[in-house]
């Protein structure tokens, strides 16, 4: 088989896998990408048969495997540079907090005691909040791969944890 005809067979797993990665990359999507690893393991046997008993067609397999590979790499890259971007606004509002705390002795009522508005809150993260309960803040923001959940901050221990 000629190359330019082996190239016209991987248009759809191409187009298919290009679209699949679109749709993963967008903001709380990524959680989907277990969607597509599923699709994956049922294919694989398959085409792993086809690989065996067709010595002909395992460039074509290979290469199809290895665009679905690339789509979910790049799903994974994109959505792990959402989550490194916000954890960076996220660890940085975390810091002013604790260092209000040091100061003052005693943590801020609400951001703009920091010098943060709401707007200025949800332009570096979409979806946060910030309430002090008693003597414990407590500060969230949305988790950027899948909806429905939060990260937050555990001023007691200093960890993020992830609530859904």
């Amino acid at each position: 088989m000629r190359l330019a005809e082996q190239l016209r067979l991987l248009w759809g797993p191409v187009a298919m896998a290009s679209l699949a990665a679109a749709l993963l990359s967008v903001p709380h999507a990524g959680f989907m990408a277990y969607m597509v690893v599923l699709g994956l393991l049922i294919w694989l046997p398959a085409a792993a048969l086809r690989f065996i008993r067709r010595p002909e067609a395992r460039a074509h397999v290979a290469a199809e495997f290895g665009v679905w590979v690339a789509a979910l790499l790049v799903v994974a890259a994109v959505q792990g540079w959402r989550h490194a971007v916000a954890r960076s606004h996220a660890d940085a509002i975390v810091a002013e907090i604790e260092q209000f705390h040091a100061v003052h002795h005693r943590y801020p009522d609400d951001l703009t005691e920091i010098g943060l508005s709401h707007d200025g809150l949800v332009a570096s993260l979409d979806f946060a909040g910030y309430e002090e309960e008693g003597q414990v803040p407590h500060f969230f923001y949305g988790v950027t791969y899948m909806p429905f959940a939060v990260w937050s901050f555990d001023f007691r221990t200093r960890t993020w944890e992830l609530r859904d």
